[in-house]
C-alpha cells in the first residue's frame, strides 16, 4: 500500500500524516461503530462534525452567513490539511447545491466500509452541514448512500437545502 493517497507537497508544514494509518484506524473506528451501534451510529457521524465545525469556526473566525462562502472557506480548510485535493461546489439555486471532492484520503476505507453496509465516515459532509446550520440557518439534505461516482477519485452529492424550523 502507498503510504501516500496524493503528493501532499502543498500541506502546511508539520500536516503530513501517513495514508496507511489514517485508512485503518478510519475503517476501524467507523466498522466498530456499525457493530456496535448499527444505524444509530450515524448520529457519531453528525455530531463529530458539529464539534468540528465549532473548533474551525472559532479558529478561523468563519462569521459568514452565505452558504457559498462557508463552503469555500471549509473545502478550503480540507485542502490545506490534506483531507481532498480539489473540492467544487455549485448552487444552481438558493436550495440546491452541488458538491463535488476529488481524491479524499479515506477513500479507500470509505469504499471498503461502504461494501460492508457500514456507517460511513462522511467527514466533510458533516462538517459542512454543521456549518451551513449553524451560520446560515439551513438544515442541508443529501442521500449518503447513493453519491455519484464519477471517477475513480470523484464523487458528486446532491443537496437540497432548507430553512431552519
Amino acid at each position: 500500500m502507498s503510504t501516500l493517497f496524493f503528493d501532499n507537497a502543498q500541506l502546511k508544514p508539520g500536516r503530513h500524516c501517513h495514508q496507511e494509518l489514517i485508512l485503518e484506524v478510519t475503517y476501524a473506528l467507523y466498522k466498530s461503530i456499525t457493530d456496535l451501534m448499527g444505524e444509530k451510529g450515524w448520529e457519531v457521524v453528525w455530531k463529530t462534525g458539529e464539534y468540528i465545525w465549532q473548533d474551525l469556526k472559532k479558529q478561523y473566525q468563519i462569521t459568514d452567513t452565505d452558504p457559498k462562502a462557508v463552503f469555500d472557506k471549509v473545502g478550503q480548510w480540507l485542502k490545506e490539511v490534506g483531507y481532498i485535493r480539489e473540492i467544487e461546489v455549485e448552487m444552481p439555486t438558493e436550495n440546491e447545491l452541488t458538491y463535488i471532492m476529488d481524491t479524499s484520503v479515506v477513500r479507500p476505507s470509505v469504499m471498503r466500509l461502504k461494501e460492508e453496509k457500514a456507517v460511513l465516515p462522511h467527514w466533510s459532509t458533516a462538517i459542512l452541514v454543521a456549518a451551513l446550520r449553524d451560520n446560515c440557518g439551513l438544515v442541508a439534505e443529501t442521500d449518503l448512500s447513493k453519491p455519484e461516482i464519477l471517477s475513480p477519485t470523484r464523487t458528486r452529492e446532491y443537496w437540497k437545502l432548507h430553512g431552519l424550523e
